[in-house]
C-alpha cells in the first residue's frame, strides 16, 4: 500500500524532457496514475468545468434509476509517439492485444458471476489469511475476499465494445493509428506538447466522435492519465505509458503487460471515479456498490485476502475492481453501479453520446463491409464483418429459438455469449469454428423475457456482436 503524494507528483511534473540516450526500457514494478491530479490541473485552469461535471453528475444520479442499458461501440485512435531508445516499439500486434483486452474487461469479463468457467488454482492460505504461497499461485486465482464478501456478485457487464473507426474525420479508410516520427523523449505530462503535432506530439481526432489514445513514454511509473468527461477537447482522451501496454508477446516479468491499464483508464474517460482519492482519503467514488478505501493498493508483494480499509466501519477494499490498483492478475471485475455510470455517459443524453456517430466495424447503425456491401443493422437478418469473421442472426426478431451462423475463413475456438439488457450472461457456449459456414442454434429459455439480447462471439483475436430482438 501506498499513497501518491502531491508533493511526488508536482516534482514529476516540473522535471523537463529527458533526452532519449540517457534511457533504457526499465521494466515496471509499480504503477501509478494522473488521472486526479490531471483532473484537478483541469479544474484550475477552466473553473466552468466544475459546474459542467456537475450537470453529468446529476444526468448520471438519474440514469443510474431510470435509464436503459444497451451495447455501446466506441472508436478507438492510437496515436504512437516516438520512444526512448531502448523501448519497444509498439507494434499492430500488440494494439490488437489491447483491443482484445478491452474486449474481455468490457463486452465479455471473465467473472465467475457472468459464468465464466476458467480454472484457477486454489492458493495456499493461513489461518490469518494471508497467502502463504508462490507469487504464481497468488496471480492465478480470483480473491477470496470476492467470494467472502459477495465482490462477484456485484459484478456487471458493461457491453461496451471498443474497435478502430473505418473512416478517419475527413471521410477516408484507416486504420486508426497514428505513428508520429520525430525525437524520442520522455513526455512531461504537465506539458500538453504530446496533444500538439507542431510540437512534436500528435493532434487529437475530433473528441466528440473518436477516443483519443496517445502512447508514449512517460516518467518514473508514471502508467497514465486519463480526461474525465466535461473538460477541455485539447488533450481529451487518454494518455498511457507504452510498458503498460498489452503486449502481444508480454515480457514474463512485467506484471502489467496485460493491458489492463487502459481498462482502468478508459474507466475514467468514462466517468468512473478511482476508488481511493489521492487528496482526500476515504472520499467516496459516487458508486454505492464499491467500498470505500483509503488509498490506492499496488505492488508485487503478496496480500492479505481481505484487506481492511482504514476508512469509517473499515470495510473490506475491492482490489479485484479495475478501478483499483492492484496487479493485472486481481483485477477483474466493474460493479453494477459503475456499469450504469459508463453507460450514462454513452447514453442519448450522455456527455460522449456522440462517440455513436462514428462507423466501425463494431459500431451501430450501417456499417460498410470489405466487399463493398452496405449492411443495415436495423433490418431483421443483419451481419457484422470484422476482418475474415462474419455474425448473422436468424430470425431476427425471434420468438424463441434462433440461429447464429459464422462466417470464417479458418479453423478457431471461440466463445458465444449471450447476455440480457442487464448484462447477465444467459447463455455460454465453447465453439470451435470450421473454414466454412457454422451454424449454432440457441434455444431461448422460458425465463427469458421479451426484449433486446446481445449475441457476442470471441475469438482469440477478434470479438464481434451483435443485438437479437425476444419477442414472446
Amino acid at each position: 500500500m501506498q499513497k501518491i503524494t502531491v508533493i511526488l507528483f508536482t516534482l514529476l511534473l516540473s522535471s523537463s524532457l529527458l533526452p532519449a540516450q540517457v534511457v533504457d526500457n526499465p521494466i515496471p514494478t509499480s504503477r501509478q496514475y494522473g488521472t486526479q491530479f490531471r483532473l484537478r490541473q483541469l479544474h484550475s485552469a477552466y473553473p466552468s468545468m466544475q459546474d459542467d461535471m456537475a450537470v453529468i453528475e446529476r444526468f448520471a444520479t438519474d440514469f443510474r434509476y431510470f435509464g436503459q442499458i444497451d451495447s455501446m461501440s466506441v472508436a478507438v485512435v492510437f496515436h504512437l509517439l516516438p520512444l526512448p531508445a531502448g523501448a519497444v516499439a509498439i507494434t499492430e500486434a500488440d494494439i490488437e492485444a489491447q483491443l482484445g483486452r478491452l474486449a474481455l474487461d468490457f463486452l465479455a469479463p471473465e467473472h465467475p458471476y457472468l459464468g465464466q468457467s476458467y480454472q484457477h488454482p486454489q492458493p495456499l492460505v493461513d489461518s490469518s489469511g494471508h497467502i502463504t504461497g508462490t507469487e504464481t499461485d497468488y496471480q492465478n486465482y480470483f480473491s477470496l475476499a470476492d467470494k467472502m464478501e459477495d465482490f462477484a456478485g456485484r459484478a456487471a457487464n458493461p457491453l461496451i465494445s471498443f474497435c478502430r473507426p473505418a473512416l478517419d474525420p475527413t471521410g477516408l479508410p484507416t486504420n486508426g493509428v497514428i505513428t508520429v516520427s520525430g525525437t524520442a523523449q520522455v513526455w512531461n505530462p504537465d506539458e500538453e506538447a504530446l496533444f500538439y503535432s507542431d510540437k512534436g506530439g500528435s493532434d487529437a481526432w475530433d473528441p466528440t466522435f473518436y477516443c483519443n489514445v496517445w502512447v508514449a513514454r512517460l516518467p518514473d511509473d508514471m502508467a497514465g492519465f486519463a480526461q474525465m468527461p466535461g473538460g477541455p477537447a485539447t488533450g481529451d482522451g487518454v494518455v498511457i505509458d507504452d510498458r503498460y501496454f498489452a503486449r502481444a508477446v508480454a515480457e514474463s516479468d512485467n506484471p502489467f503487460a496485460t493491458g489492463k491499464t487502459l481498462t482502468h483508464l478508459l474507466g475514467s474517460y468514462l466517468n468512473l471515479y478511482e476508488l481511493w482519492n489521492d487528496f482526500t482519503p476515504c472520499a467516496d467514488d459516487r458508486v454505492e456498490d464499491t467500498p470505500v478505501h483509503n488509498t490506492s493498493n499496488f505492488g508485487l508483494s503478496k496480500y492479505e485476502y481481505r484487506h481492511l480499509s482504514t476508512c469509517a466501519g473499515n470495510p473490506v477494499e475491492m482490489l479485484s475492481n479495475l478501478m483499483d490498483n492492484a496487479i493485472d492478475s486481481v483485477q477483474y471485475l466493474f460493479t453494477w453501479g459503475q456499469v450504469m455510470r459508463m453507460q450514462a455517459t454513452l447514453a442519448p443524453d450522455g456527455p460522449r453520446n456522440k462517440l455513436h456517430s462514428t462507423r466501425t466495424a463494431c459500431a451501430e447503425g450501417p456499417h460498410q463491409n470489405p466487399g463493398g456491401e452496405t449492411v443495415d443493422r436495423d433490418n431483421a437478418t443483419t451481419d457484422v464483418a470484422v476482418n475474415t469473421v462474419y455474425l448473422r442472426i436468424f430470425p431476427n426478431p425471434s420468438g424463441g429459438p434462433f440461429t447464429v451462423q459464422v462466417e470464417s475463413s479458418g479453423m478457431a475456438e471461440a466463445e458465444l455469449f449471450v447476455t440480457d439488457a442487464l448484462g447477465a450472461v444467459r447463455h455460454r457456449q465453447p465453439l470451435l469454428l470450421q473454414a466454412a459456414t457454422n451454424r449454432f442454434s440457441v434455444n431461448a429459455a422460458k425465463d427469458w423475457k421479451s426484449g433486446v439480447f446481445v449475441v457476442t462471439l470471441v475469438t482469440k483475436d477478434r470479438t464481434v456482436s451483435e443485438k437479437v430482438l425476444l419477442n414472446r
